[in-house]
Formats: C-alpha cells, structure tokens, sequence
C-alpha cells in the first residue's frame, strides 16, 4: 500500500542488508506542470463552490 500511495520505494542495502522505505521523489517539469494545474483546479473549484454558496444563502 505504502509503494502505491507515496513517493517511497522498498530499499535493501547490498553493504549492510538495511531494509526500509526510501524515499523516490524527483521534480522534474512534468511533475512541476502537474502541481501546478492541480493547484489551480483547486483555485477555479473553491470559486466555483464560493459563488454557489452565496447564490444560495
């Protein structure tokens, strides 16, 4: 589930046989563009929600 939902990947460590969770997070600019377009649907939805909620009260 962790792999799936998260940037974390399983990890073993060949030197010393540590296993654990590392981390895999790379920004790069499709990432970047993403964020960005998530960020402004937000903003476009809580306006929308925002004048709705004022049309109806």
């Amino acid at each position: 589930m962790i792999k799936y939902l998260t940037w974390y990947e399983l990890y073993r460590c060949k030197k010393c046989g540590w296993r654990g969770w590392k981390a895999n997070f790379i920004l790069n600019k499709s990432m970047i563009r993403r964020i960005i377009f998530y960020f402004i649907l937000m903003i476009i939805a809580a306006i929308i929600v925002y004048n709705l909620l004022k049309l109806i009260a």
